[in-house]
């Protein structure tokens, strides 16, 4: 209760020094918030409605309390917060953090508990610490360190075992660098290449969920073809689908002690104490939890951002900002097939996806003739 307290006190602060500013942001951005209002609202149907309800309001709360962060905090302000932060805490878990050893492997978690959030975290350490390193308008030590801590992050990632985040970070860096690329042409040529990169995304979705055996790739990670266990809980959660097809069970009320799934899942990985599991993919969790409504308001909350992304691409000179948020928006979106990031609340994920909202959907300087992205520069 404490750690909540100290979560939520700072942000009513900041609420109630402007109310009408405050009420403003959140109906202006209120479709980032449509997801988070279905889980409150599925408390009506839930197995258990009073864990249901508990978490829904929770959950809101958190994606408001980004969309505050967002609109309320100048972004330069906001990214060396969250850079120092990450830094601090990923320091500080190198030092007095949690080690797993099997064997001869020593796998670093940090102060997480969980090797795949310390995977996340440096994974977006990674990619805070890239666009402040590249951001000319910041004094040069503080962009000596921020290249220090991308140039650490690839090596703490592999010692976390963190294959996935390694991947996807790098795959989200690479994309971004492109996007900037682009971005430094004419309009046609941008709109061209924004559609040809979009045709590349969808046959590369289709080759891996029809085509592709990518059984050498994974092992030669380290990974097996079932994805550490992924794929047996996945049928676990089609059939849950099966059984609740259109709203779901309710918010969190598939991982509950007595649902027979939960149940069996628990016993299979022996685990007594019944808790700290999902699905490990943000679309069967949602659709479990949600059911297919839910399922579409997370996907038209997916194509509404890619459209603030495509607008500002061609419309305008992208900000530092605007260029963390299509990073790290890039790096939650290659996670969804084997992660659940941004489905909870008080979790850095949840904020986050509310921040990216606001970022690209700040009001745009007028194009210039200047090339974009010779600097990194915040508007006034």
């Amino acid at each position: 209760m404490v750690a909540i307290l100290l979560f939520i006190s700072p942000w009513l602060w900041v609420a109630a020094r402007n109310p009408n500013a405050t009420i403003g942001s959140l109906l202006s951005n209120w479709p980032v918030l449509a997801l988070p209002l279905f889980a409150l609202l599925s408390t009506a149907w839930s197995e258990v409605p009073g864990w249901t309800l508990r978490a829904g309001t929770q959950y809101l709360v958190t994606a408001i309390i980004g969309v505050l962060a967002g609109s309320c905090v100048k972004p330069r302000t906001m990214l060396s917060a969250l850079f120092s932060t990450l830094a601090f805490v990923t320091a500080l878990g190198l030092l007095a953090g949690v080690k797993e050893i099997r064997g001869d492997e020593v796998t670093l978690v940090g102060l997480f508990g969980s090797k795949n959030y310390f995977g996340y975290s440096v994974g977006l350490l990674l990619l805070t610490a890239t666009i402040v390193a590249f951001d000319r308008s910041r004094p040069g030590i503080v962009r000596l360190i921020a290249f220090a801590a991308a140039a650490v992050s690839p090596v703490l990632l592999v010692l976390s075992r963190s294959t996935g985040a390694l991947i996807f970070s790098i795959a989200a860096i690479a994309v971004t660098c492109l996007l900037a690329f682009v971005a430094r042409f004419a309009l046609a040529f941008r709109f061209a290449s924004l559609l040809l990169m979009a045709f590349l995304v969808v046959l590369f979705l289709i080759v891996w969920l029809y085509v592709g055996d990518f059984t050498a790739v994974l092992n030669s990670l380290g990974k097996d073809v079932t994805l550490t266990g992924r794929t047996w809980m996945w049928e676990w959660a089609d059939m849950a689908i099966e059984k609740r097809p259109m709203l779901g069970v309710g918010y969190q009320a598939y991982w509950q002690p007595g649902n027979w799934g939960a149940e069996e899942i628990w016993a299979h990985d022996l685990k007594p104490d019944k808790s700290g599991f999902h699905f490990h993919n943000t679309f069967r969790q949602v659709t479990v939890d949600l059911g297919y409504v839910g399922l579409f308001v997370l996907l038209a909350t997916i194509v509404a951002i890619c459209g603030r992304i495509a607008s500002c691409l061609l419309f305008s000179r992208p900000e530092a900002n605007q260029i963390f948020a299509i990073a790290v928006f890039l790096f939650v979106l290659f996670r969804f097939p084997v992660e659940v990031d941004l489905f909870w609340q008080f979790q850095i994920p949840t904020v986050i996806l509310s921040l990216i909202w606001v970022y690209l959907g700040r009001p745009l300087r007028r194009r210039s003739r200047k090339p974009p992205f010779r600097a990194f520069r915040y508007a006034p």
